[in-house]
């Protein structure tokens, strides 16, 4: 004869299974890890986009984890469409960007965010990216618009317990 099973509430069995963990983790003096792929990081990224801030948008965002260096790259589009026309264009302009940055770990909000963002590469249209000249202004106004960007927002029940990250390729290596 066997005794009767109690259904478990669907929320509860990770969060008692997280706590348990953890409670381990606390006793034991070192460290644990976990792995956060790419593709979790991605569809956060694509949940904060398109970012406007007129006369800028910037849209289609792709995330790549650099792990020789540690930095994440935000790949996107963007479009700037000025209200009135201005002296470089009477239509609106768009090409393609990447920018660099690091990671800072938020622990009151338990988040992970893009930090000392960095443009990289700028392009009109399809073209070739812009000159160093060029990037260099074009590094005192764009970051603005992506600093801060969330990339993951990490279960509250562990949240507080995280010590570092670390970006590795194709991956999110998170240390308790």
């Amino acid at each position: 004869m066997t005794a009767p099973s109690v259904p478990a509430h669907p929320r509860l069995v990770p969060q008692a299974l997280g706590i348990l963990c953890l409670a381990g983790l606390a006793t034991v003096s070192h460290s644990a890890t976990i792995d956060i792929g790419v593709s979790t990081l991605q569809a956060q990224v694509e949940k904060a986009f398109p970012k406007a801030k007129q006369p800028l948008t910037l849209s289609e965002p792709t995330l790549s984890l650099e792990g020789a260096t540690e930095v994440v790259v935000l790949c996107g589009r963007w479009d700037l469409s000025p209200k009135a026309a201005v002296l470089i264009a009477d239509r609106p302009l768009l090409g393609r960007f990447c920018a660099e940055s690091r990671l800072q770990w938020n622990p009151q909000g338990a988040t992970v965010s893009l930090t000392a963002v960095r443009v990289r590469s700028l392009g009109l249209g399809d073209g070739p990216s812009l000159p160093a000249p060029v990037l260099k202004l074009i590094n005192a106004i764009l970051p603005e618009h992506l600093e801060g960007v969330v990339v993951y927002t990490a279960p509250k029940f562990i949240g507080w317990a995280v010590k570092n990250l670390r970006p590795q390729d194709g991956r999110l290596q998170v240390e308790f």
